[in-house]
């Protein structure tokens, strides 16, 4: 059964808990926003990166299959899953999409939530681009601390 990042599977204390977005800049998601997260810690990231890659993935799966149902609740409950584990890479423009789906629990309409999640599918291959390029970049000790 999927889950969402936590900082059970991430092993890290409350200074690494998702708290809120930093929906700033056009990049998929933020790279200094993750590493301040993780005090600088590139094993950690590359950690964090790899568990969004499997448990987002997931996430993502799931919520297809919320809107292929077309069950309100079921979909505003698997973006809301969907979005914990997006706030924990600072996916920005993709985050803003999951939780644009979640409140549509009680208003709007099918087509609605057909529509963000077609933009969320758009975003999310470059999403995992990125952060399997920063994660390389992260290997290599190619970036700033």
């Amino acid at each position: 059964m999927a889950t969402s990042l936590d900082s059970q599977h991430l092993g890290i204390g409350r200074r690494g808990a998702a708290m809120e977005s930093d929906e700033t800049g056009d990049e998929s998601f933020n790279e200094r926003a993750l590493m301040d997260r993780l005090a600088g810690d590139r094993a950690q990231a590359i950690h964090l990166i790899e568990m969004f890659v499997e448990l987002g993935e997931e996430n993502r799966q799931e919520l297809a299959a919320a809107v292929a149902g077309e069950d309100a609740d079921d979909i505003s409950e698997k973006a809301h899953k969907l979005k914990g584990s997006l706030l924990y890479v600072h996916a920005n423009q993709t985050l803003r999409l999951a939780k644009e789906l979640e409140e549509l629990r009680t208003s709007g309409s099918m087509t609605e939530r057909r529509a963000l999640f077609a933009e969320l599918e758009t975003a999310w291959p470059q999403l995992r681009h990125d952060l399997a390029e920063f994660s390389q970049r992260l290997k290599a000790g190619e970036t700033e601390e």
